[in-house]
């Protein structure tokens, strides 16, 4: 997105390969628990200009923290995420039954005894 104009920056706790490229600028994060996370998200997104920075998830954690804050995060930042109830589901992996097509999900065989392998 950068290569086209767009301001990329890439927000962590720590530097990863994704946050490494010439066209991404990486700002560090505070804990996910830091009382003024959404504080400063918001203000990064305000020091981003007027048109709504695209905002990505990239982990079960940032998922969880987009999901929660959505609506304040929307208020700075571009995002498409699914309704809450999907969330929860994809984030909870037992759940994964109740979004999608069974022939997506891995079967699983559970092994309880030896004559459960014959």
């Amino acid at each position: 997105m950068a290569r086209f104009g767009f301001k990329t920056v890439y927000c962590d706790y720590h530097r990863t390969i994704a946050s490494s490229s010439k066209y991404v600028e990486f700002w560090r994060l505070p804990d996910i628990h830091h009382g003024d996370l959404v504080e400063r998200i918001l203000g990064l997104g305000e020091d981003l200009g007027r048109n709504r920075p695209l905002m990505f998830f990239n982990s079960d954690l940032f998922v969880d923290f987009g999901n929660r804050q959505r609506t304040r995060l929307a208020e700075k930042f571009a995002f498409l995420i699914p309704n809450s109830g999907i969330i929860q589901c994809a984030l909870d992996k037992s759940r994964m039954r109740e979004i999608f097509p069974r022939e997506l999900l891995a079967n699983t065989f559970s092994v309880e005894t030896h004559d459960d392998l014959v």
